[in-house]
């Protein structure tokens, strides 16, 4: 767990921290920098602390992709505007590392979603006839 900014994250490390039911994720690119998307500010460099949010910060792994292509793509990346379905942090991450198939975010949400479903279900009244 990384709690405050450290020089020795190496660039391209995937962070995470919790949001709600799910985790925030974000690409450290040096400097106290740190590549997001999010619902307000989109596709965006934030720093370390933005990022952050006053939550304890994982570092997941770090991208085998070279610094440099990772910049390119980070830049090319920059102000495309949030969407759930197709440009959440974990597309953005996708996008960074090269193709690779997003972890969605929302399936949390619709298994969450089925269980209260079968919940409220279980304990419903049932008709009279």
């Amino acid at each position: 767990m990384i709690k405050d900014f450290s020089p020795n994250i190496p660039v391209g490390t995937v962070l995470s921290r919790p949001k709600g039911l799910t985790l925030h994720r974000g690409i450290y690119l040096g400097n106290g920098l740190v590549f997001e998307s999010t619902w307000k500010w989109g596709s965006r460099l934030a720093t370390f602390a933005q990022f952050a949010a006053k939550r304890r910060v994982r570092a997941e792994k770090v991208l085998e992709t070279p610094p440099s292509e990772i910049f390119r793509r980070v830049k090319d990346s920059l102000g495309m505007p949030y969407n759930a379905l197709t440009n959440n942090c974990n597309h953005a991450i996708a996008r960074i590392e090269g193709g690779a198939r997003p972890r969605s975010g929302l399936r949390g949400y619709a298994l969450l979603a089925l269980l209260v479903g079968a919940v409220l279900a279980a304990f419903a009244p049932s008709p009279r006839g």
